[in-house]
């Protein structure tokens, strides 16, 4: 769902932390950045969407012969076309933007590829800053 308040996403990501072995601290920093993104217009958009993915995973070849399993963590469907959203929790936002933007570019490729529709944009959301960069 899309609904959830502060203390929900708090009270879910502890309970996670304990599957997972993470520190407390951590489990708290997570919820605090979802709590944080789940205002931002870009996930506004796609709660308008009826056709909504997170953690889509695609495996495919790239057009330049590259094999590529991918896990799309947002892609929706906005007027007929997809918008793809990669979540990064980097501190150094330009460090790997490269890499970034060349992964974004093979999501889009695989995701038109199989789906037959148009990739109309794609873009990074860097959670602990709150910025958006939009790449294509």
């Amino acid at each position: 769902g899309w609904d959830w308040d502060p203390a929900l996403l708090e009270k879910a990501s502890l309970a996670w932390a304990l599957d997972l072995n993470l520190p407390e601290e951590k489990a708290k920093e997570a919820a605090r950045l979802a709590a944080q993104a789940s205002g931002q217009e870009i996930l506004q958009r796609a709660r308008k969407s009826p056709h909504v993915f997170r953690e889509l995973p695609l495996t495919g070849k790239t057009a330049s012969g590259d094999f590529l399993n991918a896990v799309i963590d947002l892609a929706f469907l906005e007027e007929g076309e997809w918008v793809v959203v990669d979540y990064k929790t980097d501190r150094d936002t330009q460090k790997d933007l490269g890499k970034y933007r060349q992964q974004l570019g093979f999501y889009g490729e695989l995701l038109e590829r199989f789906t037959g529709r148009k990739v109309k944009a794609t873009y990074l959301y860097f959670l602990r800053n709150g910025r958006l960069e939009k790449v294509k």
